[in-house]
């Protein structure tokens, strides 16, 4: 019996460990479980999938999780939809839109070491909405901005 506690002790031990920035267990391991989905859909290029699972870690996070995860989340998201846009050839403003709320999101959280890649995707997202705007958008610029 000692031996199947222990055993039981050091299954559960790291789990705790890892899930200390969240207020409850099971739903850090439900956060995992969205935010693998979603690497594996990125990785074989299912944007939406990925998206529609980072949505869900953010919802999580948002109500469970410190500042630090959410600020991730939301700028991992946003970084996703803007990945979208760059394969629709740009010519989806609606999906900048959605990421440039979810970083002025994460922005206004503060978190020092988030703030410059927060930063530069906002960066691109106002650039793009603006030469929308104009209709001056080129392959060539948005290679350099990017």
């Amino acid at each position: 019996m000692k031996r199947y506690i222990l055993i039981l002790g050091l299954l559960f031990i790291p789990i705790i460990l890892l899930a200390g920035d969240w207020k409850d267990v099971n739903k850090f391991k439900e956060y995992k479980a969205h935010k693998l989905v979603s690497k594996q859909a990125e990785a074989t290029g299912n944007l939406d999938v990925a998206i529609t699972n980072y949505i869900k870690c953010i919802d999580l996070a948002r109500e469970y999780a410190t500042p630090e995860i959410l600020v991730w989340c939301l700028n991992n998201t946003a970084y996703l939809l803007i990945k979208k846009h760059q394969s629709m050839k740009g010519n989806d403003t609606e999906l900048l839109k959605q990421a440039l709320e979810y970083l002025t999101e994460a922005q206004k959280l503060g978190i020092e070491g988030a703030l410059p890649k927060i930063q530069s995707n906002i960066d691109y997202c106002e650039y793009w909405l603006t030469e929308a705007e104009k209709g001056m958008a080129t392959k060539v610029e948005k290679d350099k901005l990017y």
